[in-house]
């Protein structure tokens, strides 16, 4: 949408024993208004940053299909510090 930019995030969930020890991962597909991350003012829910969508993955292999499901291709993700990405 013009005036707007969007990432996918990857935060890895704190592996527990209700996962079974293995490495699960919140996902969200957040768009931000332009002007705010030009400006450098403050974002937030409702203020200049949307949730388009959220997921949960349980391991790698359902982040994997999460993403490619999404229109993701995993081999293009990289680093948030590589990245402008205002959060």
């Amino acid at each position: 949408m013009p005036g707007r930019r969007a990432w996918v995030s990857i935060y890895p969930i704190r592996p527990s024993a209700h996962v079974g020890d293995k490495q699960a991962f919140n996902l969200f597909h957040r768009e931000f208004e332009a002007s705010h991350i030009d400006n450098d003012w403050c974002i937030g829910p409702g203020d200049g940053m949307t949730d388009l969508r959220a997921a949960q993955a349980q391991d790698e292999n359902d982040l994997k299909e999460l993403l490619i499901s999404w229109g993701v291709d995993p081999g293009q993700l990289t680093y948030v510090h590589r990245t402008d990405y205002p959060v």
